[in-house]
């Protein structure tokens, strides 16, 4: 029971992070597509792609480190 206890205080805040990565990413995906035509004309496509791309990093590593803690009591 202390040993899940241990796990949840290190999962938990590592699952906040990725929630609150995905949230990100996710309005930045939405407020991108609102604004297309205004990016595409403003030539900022490159800026918006790798804006994209810096933080899908961000919520892939978030997404690794927090399913790797979650699955460990299950894999016992």
């Amino acid at each position: 029971l202390l040993a899940l206890n241990a796990l949840r205080a290190v999962a938990v805040p590592s699952i906040r992070r990725e929630r609150a990565a995905s949230a990100e990413l996710f309005s930045l995906v939405e407020e991108r597509l609102a604004g297309v035509e205004d990016i595409r004309a403003n030539g900022a496509t490159a800026y918006t792609t790798r804006r994209f791309a810096e933080r899908s990093r961000v919520w892939a590593r978030h997404t690794v480190r927090s399913h790797t803690l979650g699955a460990v009591p299950t894999q016992a």
